[in-house]
């Protein structure tokens, strides 16, 4: 949020002229924290966080020698710049009206993020994932052998919306299943809405635990839940991609 903040003020000085200099300083020093944490924790935004970085430097290119001057050398120097305008008092005035019209994308986006973000922190807050303790298949209880697609791992409850609802089903080679579901609290019951309608039937266990009794492909099903922490989870490790599939 702090580091937000430092960027929402540096965009802002880098829109008048005379404080361009000191708002092209401030984002560069937060947009190299930002990339430094892409790099680092492997998100997968590295390359556009780095266009961003060097768009920003452009931006104070000719400003430059004079902050070596100042930072390095610790001599006074003048950073007044240049300034270009129209000639024409219309030109001047249309230039502004072009610079206005784009705050109505901007309320939009602004907007949906916000609606995300509410939605994000809703979900942390209902959000539960649980452990497959004991998997029982008709008359048969699966191990948990890592080489079993049928027997469910991990199960995950995601809750965005009251209409966004899903279910994530994690098989043994953790093959992701994701269902949109319903919880329906007066029966007691969690209705699968796509695919094949399925729907299972829970009961609280201590501990904040869970037993699901159901039908999974074709076959009365009766699985334990045991409710795993998510503020406490081992790291996954993985290869570092400069770039990302999805860029």
């Amino acid at each position: 949020m702090f580091c937000g903040w430092l960027e929402l003020i540096a965009s802002l000085l880098i829109l008048f002229n005379r404080t361009r200099v000191a708002g092209g300083v401030l984002m560069m020093i937060a947009l190299v924290q930002v990339v430094c944490f892409n790099i680092f924790y492997n998100n997968n935004v590295i390359l556009l966080s780095g266009i961003l970085l060097l768009a920003t430097i452009f931006v104070i290119a000719k400003a430059l020698p004079k902050l070596f001057e100042i930072f390095i050398k610790l001599k006074p120097v003048s950073l007044a710049q240049h300034r270009y305008k129209f000639s024409t008092s219309w030109k001047k005035y249309a230039m502004i009206a072009l610079c206005f019209l784009p705050a109505w994308k901007v309320f939009v986006v602004t907007k949906r993020g916000w609606t995300f973000y509410k939605g994000l922190l809703y979900n942390q807050e209902r959000q539960s994932l649980y452990n497959v303790a004991i998997f029982q298949y008709g008359n048969d209880t699966i191990l948990p052998l890592l080489t079993d697609t049928l027997r469910w791992r991990y199960v995950c409850f995601l809750d965005y919306t009251k209409t966004n609802q899903k279910m994530v089903i994690f098989d043994m080679r953790e093959n992701q299943d994701v269902r949109k579901c319903r919880w329906d609290t007066l029966s007691k019951k969690i209705i699968l809405l796509e695919k094949e309608p399925l729907h299972f039937s829970y009961t609280s266990l201590p501990g904040n635990n869970m037993l699901l009794n159901g039908f999974w492909q074709g076959k009365a099903t009766k699985i334990q839940l045991t409710k795993l922490n998510i503020d406490s989870m081992n790291l996954v490790k993985d290869k570092f991609l400069f770039m990302q599939e999805d860029q």
